[in-house]
Parts: C-alpha cells; structure tokens; sequence
C-alpha cells in the first residue's frame, strides 16, 4: 500500500497507476484512503479524474459515498452528462443530491437508456424528497415522459415508479396529474388508460403520507364501480370502499 508519508512527493501523474492497482487488487478500504489523501491536496481533482478515463471513473464512483470535498457534486453532474453510458449510469446513483435545473434533467433524461431511467428512478425514492427536484417529477408528468420506455414491462415499472415519485414529491397535488389517466373512458365502460390507469391506482393503495391524509384513498372510491377491469385492481377497490 502506498504509505500516507509518501502522498504529498507522488507525482499526480501517477495517480491513475495507483488507482488501476487497487481496484485490480479490489482493494476498496485502501483506495478509499488514497482517494481521500488525494481530495485533501491543493489539485484539480475533477479535472484529474476525468483524465484518468471512463473505466477508472465507473470503479471509484461506488466510494465516493464515503467521502466528501466541495467540488464532489460538480464532478458528479458532470459525470452524469456523459455520452459515456457506464459512466452516467454510475454517477445516476448520486441523482438525489444533485441540483441539476429541471429542463436540464430532462435534457440528460431523454438521452439515457431505461437501465439508467431506472437508476434515477431508485435514487429519487429511496432518499428524502428535494424540494429542487419536484419541477422535475411535475414535468415528466406534464410531458408524458412518465409512459416512455423502449419495453411494455419496463414501461410498467416505469409508470408504477413515476406514480409513486408523484405522491412523494407533490402529494395531493398529483391527484390532479392523475386524473386524466384514471377517469377518462371508452365507450363508458371501459377504461381509456387502462395501463397507465392500474399504475396510478397501485401507487395511490400504496401510499402512506406522513399526515395520515386518506384523500388520496377517497379519491379512487368512485372507480369500484368501472366494470372492465382487472378483476386484481377491482377487488382491492373494494377491499378500500369497505375500510373506509
């Protein structure tokens, strides 16, 4: 292991040699030690690290949850704006923290496979709601990007995920969002949005507001009595109308 005393004489030259070693070697708690030796010197560290290349990129960005400098979120949107997808994809799990403009997430978010859509997808719901991120969530409803993907079963994901991003991030509000999608009809029976119709409904049962509101549970009742559909989504409707 490269000793601390002998940190401050490497020539950054020869950090990305260092780097390669250790991730060779999966030695993660020494790379984190070295990393950490290195964001404390006086050097352009994003620059530096974009020099080392996509490969070196993707293996450190997992550690960087265990340190801190103050460039560490510049590095981070710039990493996820890359044309290189491992790259991007791996900086996507940082999303949550990132105070990116909403026209610019949207930007990067058209350009980015589903795997990656996942990712934002996954780091928006599993960390505390952003107040810079709700523009975003209420636009990729406005655009209808929350039904965009490149597979019916990822689509499904993607609505189911969307629909729960909404309620997190506007509460009550996305009722209003939803209400297109859910009471629309064709020919009055059947539901004109029927897929994007069950996503919402899953979300809404499965919401659980810190306030204790039901109204988003009151909102669904009146759908109990939509006679073609899923004999699944109708019968937890019912289940509801006798809770409440």
């Amino acid at each position: 292991m490269v000793s601390r005393r002998l940190l401050p004489y490497i020539d950054p030259g020869q950090f990305k040699a260092v780097i390669e070693h250790f991730l060779l070697q999966d030695e993660k708690d020494a790379l984190v030690e070295f990393l950490d030796m290195m964001l404390k010197r006086d050097l352009p560290h994003e620059k530096l690290m974009f020099e080392w290349g996509e490969e070196v990129l993707v293996g450190i960005l997992p550690l960087l949850r265990r340190l801190d400098w103050p460039t560490k979120y510049s590095l981070l949107e710039r990493a996820i704006r890359s044309p290189y997808q491992k790259l991007a994809r791996q900086a996507s799990f940082y999303l949550a923290n990132m105070k990116l403009d909403p026209q610019v997430a949207l930007q990067i978010y058209d350009k980015i496979p589903d795997e990656t859509r996942e990712v934002w997808i996954r780091a928006l719901a599993e960390s505390p709601p952003q107040a810079h991120w709700k523009i975003f969530v209420l636009k990729i409803f406005q655009t209808n990007r929350w039904t965009l993907a490149t597979e019916s079963m990822m689509c499904t994901r993607f609505m189911l995920g969307w629909s729960e991003l909404a309620l997190k991030y506007i509460g009550m509000g996305a009722l209003s969002l939803f209400e297109p999608y859910v009471r629309s009809r064709k020919w009055v029976w059947w539901p004109k949005h029927p897929n994007e119709r069950e996503a919402i409904i899953k979300a809404c049962l499965q919401f659980k507001p810190v306030e204790g509101d039901l109204k988003h549970l009151e909102w669904l009742l009146p759908e109990t009595s939509v006679y073609f559909q899923k004999s699944e989504i109708k019968d937890r409707l019912e289940i509801l109308r006798n809770k409440i």
